[in-house]
């Protein structure tokens, strides 16, 4: 099934959970934030990519940004534009963006990355779209979570990291089996760099302190292993 379809039945749920939900909430929506702190929104234009629901379209709205979404989605987008009506929000991909050279002050994506084919490509239209000086900040299902396939209680083994393919990842809370290529950590570095664009910052985005209490379990389970990775790149 494709991505598209896959989120189409499952939008109305992902919206739910992911407002307070643990992986979203505790992990990875905070590790995004902190790349941006210092960062000044009012009148920015900012892309959210695979914006999903409109999680960081809210934010950023919020906050005085002139806000614009894409993704595959249908029925994600009817969800992003009611929940943000000052945003704008258009279907495709990060392969094509349709926007002009230059148009954005910042870029944001949060697990979306790993839907792409061609990520040197996708890259490469982020930059474009990018003004001089412009962040790009995105996170990504860590490579090494990905891979990692339970064996018994409490003992995991590592499934081919370094064979790079499109893969399935089962997500029980909704009951589907989600399409993704699995990248080495290193493979997206160098993809990030070789476009052209500098690294400032990265995150494993460790769940934060205060979800050890309302979720005790997954607290425990994703401070020994990494959910997602966050990476911070400058257009220069």
């Amino acid at each position: 099934m494709q991505i598209k379809n896959i989120y189409n039945k499952i939008a109305k749920q992902y919206h739910q959970y992911s407002a307070d939900g643990f992986y979203h909430a505790c992990m990875e929506m905070p590790a995004v934030k902190a790349m941006f702190v210092g960062s000044k929104f009012t009148g920015k234009k900012i892309l959210d990519i695979g914006c999903g629901p409109g999680r960081y379209s809210k934010w950023a709205l919020d906050q005085g940004a002139k806000v614009y979404g894409i993704d595959p989605s249908e029925k994600f987008l009817k969800i992003a534009q009611a929940e943000n009506p000052q945003g704008k929000f258009i279907l495709g991909t990060a392969k094509k963006l349709p926007f002009k050279n230059s148009t954005f002050d910042y870029i944001v994506s949060g697990l979306a990355v790993e839907h792409e084919k061609n990520l040197k490509q996708a890259l490469q239209e982020v930059r474009r779209t990018l003004k001089k000086n412009g962040l790009f900040v995105f996170s990504g299902i860590n490579s090494l979570m990905a891979i990692t396939k339970k064996v018994e209680e409490n003992c995991y083994t590592f499934d081919r990291y370094f064979t790079e393919n499109k893969r399935l990842l089962h997500l029980p809370t909704f009951g589907v089996r989600l399409p993704f290529y699995h990248r080495t950590l290193e493979t997206i570095i160098k993809l990030a760099i070789g476009t052209g664009f500098v690294i400032e910052d990265y995150s494993d985005a460790k769940p934060i302190k205060i979800s050890q209490k309302k979720f005790p379990e997954k607290y425990l389970k994703n401070t020994n292993r990494p959910f997602c990775f966050v990476l911070k790149l400058r257009k220069k």
